[in-house]
């Protein structure tokens, strides 16, 4: 990424179980701050849906059929960090064969996911000449863990998939591989918009937030704190899908994390694998109390059982 001054640095509840008490919710963030590998800034569950066109019957067969593309990163080890309902331009996660570079921002925040899905289903207007449309739901298409890294003066959003267990047609569209590294910047609200690029209402941070830009026009975010706040412009570029081989320890820590939380969840019940990763993304993100349908390929993959 650019180094000059005034432009970007080299960067830097889901069941209906009962509220854990606040001591409870402290000794699980500790305890999950106290295995993360000291380059991990923040770490938690991501989760990714996609909203079809007006029109669309079926599974898209492409971006041309794609409205809008999400992310919620939900952090774990923050202890009252929000929940974040990110949009990603471009209707995907940028692909890391070809670095491409994509906006994003933060839409909504929210302390639970209820409130971030709840959002996200289909909605009815009236228009002038068309009558009565419906927008329809957004569709989850894969869930897994996800990590906040430094490396050196750059931040990279990582994450490992959990479900499907094998990425499919839905996620090949949207560029979701098994596993990716992004590099993360976010932007400073006082940078003017190019063209379309930017949003009209600016995040409102802290002083002490704008501080940490320095005058430049992008910071690291390795203050993910940046992401709480409504608006929060970002700027995702793909760097890679070997964890591992790029990030080391921390790459390691991911798959370990992934392959922890998800054998968890089958102790607590679910025998049969396949079946357990579309209840694992229903139960996580409440998708059948909000009336939010489910991606192909893990329907396909739970069919297994």
């Amino acid at each position: 990424m650019p180094q000059e001054k005034r432009d970007q640095p080299e960067a830097s509840e889901s069941k209906d179980a009962p509220a854990q008490p606040p001591d409870a919710k402290k000794q699980i963030v500790e305890e999950e701050k106290s295995k993360m590998p000291k380059e991990l800034v923040e770490q938690g569950r991501v989760a990714f849906f996609y909203r079809a066109k007006l029109n669309v019957q079926d599974e898209p067969d492409s971006l041309v059929d794609v409205q809008r593309f999400y992310m919620i990163l939900s952090p774990t080890s923050r202890e009252k960090a929000p929940h974040r309902l990110v949009v990603v331009g471009k209707k995907k996660m940028p692909s890391v064969q070809k670095r491409e570079r994509f906006f994003g921002f933060c839409e909504a925040i929210g302390s639970s996911v209820d409130e971030l899905t709840s959002k996200m289903g289909d909605a009815s207007y009236d228009t002038a000449t068309r009558g009565t449309r419906t927008n329809p739901s957004a569709i989850a298409a894969g869930q897994g863990v996800y990590s906040i890294v430094e490396r050196g003066r750059q931040t990279h959003l990582v994450y490992t998939l959990e479900t499907p267990e094998k990425p499919g047609k839905m996620q090949d569209v949207l560029d979701i591989p098994q596993e990716g590294s992004y590099t993360l910047s976010i932007r400073n609200p006082e940078t003017p918009n190019v063209g379309n690029a930017g949003l009209e209402n600016k995040p409102d941070f802290s002083p002490e937030k704008m501080k940490k830009f320095g005058g430049y026009r992008w910071a690291s975010a390795s203050d993910p704190s940046f992401l709480d706040v409504e608006r929060c412009e970002l700027l995702l570029i793909g760097a890679s899908t070997d964890l591992k081989g790029e990030l080391g320890e921390a790459g390691e820590h991911m798959h370990k994390l992934a392959e922890e939380d998800f054998q968890k969840y089958i102790s607590e019940g679910h025998q049969h694998e396949d079946e357990a990763h579309l209840k694992k993304l229903q139960e996580e993100y409440r998708l059948e109390a909000g009336g939010l349908p489910v991606d192909g390929t893990v329907k396909e993959q739970a069919k297994k059982t």
